[in-house]
């Protein structure tokens, strides 16, 4: 019995030895690349200057054709986890029912792309996005999908930061699905408020 612990133990040994010399290329030097990815960056010290409360005007498009309904929100832009992280709150009352919405933003240093998490008390699904951003630039663009509960099929998501300077940004959902064409479904206008 003890040899059969012995020879488990020492054939998990030498696995992760393995595996741990086959994660990191011959030039990576895994200390660097986790400093690398515990490190905020530009990208970071960019969303920074949008911390604070906002005043919001939200403009829903329901179908092609149809007038945005516009609907004024209220939102605060925290940092949370030592600045690798930024939390959005949105609140309100849109079409009579009261709207939360918490999203997280950060940039992953190590895959150098932007992330965000978005969730409401309007539904129990959570929409995960992602996106290129080299650099710090007026324009963020994160895809990702979401399900239809009506349609019972996938919402592809385009969500743009539009960065216009300290006191304003707008950010805009494109919705497109197998069945739908590509539309501007919500525009958020953010003016800052403190």
């Amino acid at each position: 019995m003890i040899l059969y612990k012995l020879s488990n133990y020492f054939t998990v040994t030498i696995i992760l030895s393995f595996f741990s010399f086959n994660v990191y290329s011959q030039d990576t030097n895994p200390v660097q690349a986790w400093e690398i990815y515990m490190t905020p960056d530009a990208n970071h010290n960019y969303i920074k200057e949008y911390l604070g409360k906002w005043n919001v005007q939200a403009s829903m498009t329901m179908e092609e054709g149809q007038a945005p309904q516009v609907t004024p929100l209220t939102a605060e832009i925290t940092e949370i986890m030592d600045g690798r992280f930024f939390e959005i709150k949105l609140e309100g009352i849109m079409q009579e029912f009261e709207i939360k919405t918490l999203m997280t933003l950060g940039f992953n240093t190590s895959s150098g792309k932007a992330e965000l998490t978005e969730i409401t008390n309007l539904g129990t699904g959570m929409l995960l996005m992602s996106g290129e951003w080299s650099r710090p630039a007026e324009l963020l663009v994160l895809k990702g999908e979401m399900k239809n509960p009506v349609a019972d099929n996938y919402i592809h998501i385009e969500k743009e930061f539009e960065f216009l300077g300290p006191n304003q940004f707008v950010i805009r959902n494109y919705d497109s699905s197998e069945n739908a064409d590509r539309m501007l479904t919500i525009e958020y206008i953010f003016t800052r408020s403190n």
